[in-house]
């Protein structure tokens, strides 16, 4: 993957993607890729959401639930790495 948005446009990955054409929409979602956070209460957090958001999946709670227990969590999280 390419670092720099720019590097699309290099002759090196033109030429691959012409090559190699079922990878142009692999480098076309780039345009909207963000990144996750990079801080600690994040990564204690991604795993959490992923609990909250199998529970809404499986019909365990409502989603409105499960978005709210999680956003109860992450603020904990926050909080917890701000001290």
């Amino acid at each position: 993957m390419p670092v720099r948005r720019s590097a699309m446009n290099s002759d090196i990955i033109v030429s691959f993607l012409k090559k190699n054409p079922q990878y142009k929409g692999i480098y076309e979602q780039l345009e909207t890729a963000v990144y996750e956070p990079q801080t600690a209460a994040w990564f204690k957090a991604r795993p959490e959401l992923k609990g909250y958001l199998e529970k809404a999946m499986r019909d365990q709670s409502s989603p409105r639930e499960a978005l709210d227990g999680a956003a109860k969590k992450f603020a904990e999280l926050i909080e917890e790495e701000s001290r």
